[in-house]
């Protein structure tokens, strides 16, 4: 893991987070950026809510 403050740190971190949806490709990271996909529009929904629900549930997580 990259030094906090650092280029690498945040990818690494959004990596962690994001990292099942990640490999069912349902998410792609470029650069700093997340793209979300699906095969309809109703897929594209459905994996956008999915997406915003880990990281509203890592939010919570990390306020405590």
């Amino acid at each position: 893991m990259g030094m906090p403050g650092s280029e690498t740190a945040p990818d690494e971190l959004m990596s962690r987070v994001l990292g099942d949806i990640l490999e069912e490709g349902i998410v792609a990271k470029i650069a700093d950026d997340l793209y979300c996909g699906g095969n309809s529009p109703g897929e594209l929904l459905l994996n956008r809510k999915r997406v915003l629900k880990i990281l509203k549930i890592r939010k919570a997580l990390t306020k405590k």
